[in-house]
């Protein structure tokens, strides 16, 4: 069944990214693959909201953007995991 959906583009803007977004793409991919230890990354199971947050704060972000962009509890959730971890 389909229904009509609107989506908001959240406003980041091309001076708060950095001039390469790909390298940043494949540092991210080269991390994750390097966790999932020879597993392809299709088939491994990965925290969603760590990926997500990986990506952002490599753009390097800003905080409050970041929890524009991830909304306010992965946000949190992610920020108190990570703290927690280190």
């Amino acid at each position: 069944m389909l229904t009509n959906t609107t989506f908001q583009v959240s406003k980041v803007t091309r001076s708060s990214l950095p001039p390469n977004i790909s390298d940043v793409l494949i540092s991210v991919r080269q991390e994750w693959e390097s966790v999932a230890g020879g597993t392809s990354l299709l088939h491994c199971e990965s925290l969603v909201g760590l990926l997500l947050f990986d990506i952002v704060a490599k753009l390097d972000i800003p905080a409050e953007e970041q929890r524009h962009l991830l909304g306010p509890a992965l946000f949190n959730e992610v920020t108190e995991f990570v703290t927690n971890q280190g």
